[in-house]
């Protein structure tokens, strides 16, 4: 128990190499690591974008006989995130695949982000029609959240058909998008002169607008942009 303590605390505190000394201190001891353990040190690793030490970690959970937990899988999806590592980040995927979890949106959305941003658009899109997928049909008020980060993910990259097409699809599927996500969507479509668009964006993120924001300024430049 004390030991699973500190390993909590280095993970809380981002000190991964402190957190693989623990681990090691432990094994030369001949105290078998627990998934707690584990999973804290992962974590820690994670914080940090250390795929590398991620994915031996996992190596040895896995061959030491100690099975990981969905939240494992969650913070070594994180740390492909960081890197980024789109393909380490597919092969956890196929793991948990088999494994009894399945494929979450938040784990998903994890996956997401890693090939997001390696700029790996197709890749992302695929992922996001698989979360698209689950939100339709086994949606829980938590995925909803873990989708907005998904999409968001792509608006940072996309022109302004596509981020159009995006804040649709986020709608459409109940995704809960923050205002930074709207606008990242108005940005694209500022450089590209689609005040139309800007208009319907800002009019669609005053839910979420920040206080002492001038909202219905920035919709009155737009409409006299418009012509």
């Amino acid at each position: 128990m004390i030991l699973g303590a500190v390993a909590h605390a280095l993970s809380l505190a981002k000190q991964w190499k402190p957190a693989c000394q623990l681990l090691t201190a432990m094994e030369s001891r001949n105290v078998k690591p627990n998934v707690i353990v584990y999973t804290n040190v992962i974590s820690a690793c994670a914080s940090s974008g250390r795929i590398g030490e991620t994915q031996q970690l996992l190596s040895k959970m896995t061959k030491s006989g100690v099975k990981p937990s969905e939240i494992t899988y969650r913070y070594a999806l994180e740390a492909c995130a960081a890197a980024p590592a789109p393909s380490a980040a597919d092969d956890l995927l196929l793991a948990i695949d088999k494994s009894k979890f399945g494929l979450t949106v938040p784990l998903l959305t994890s996956a997401l982000i890693a090939h997001a941003r390696a700029l790996d658009t197709p890749g992302a899109l695929t992922l996001l029609m698989k979360i698209e997928d689950r939100l339709t049909n086994l949606g829980v008020p938590a995925d909803f959240t873990a989708a907005g980060a998904a999409y968001a993910a792509l608006l940072r990259t996309a022109d302004a058909d596509t981020a159009v097409e995006l804040i649709g699809r986020a709608q459409a599927h109940g995704a809960e998008l923050q205002f930074t996500a709207y606008s990242t969507a108005i940005a694209a479509c500022e450089q590209e002169g689609r005040w139309s668009d800007v208009k319907d964006l800002l009019e669609a993120s005053a839910p979420y607008a920040p206080k002492g924001w001038d909202l219905k300024g920035a919709i009155s430049n737009a409409r006299s942009m418009m012509g």
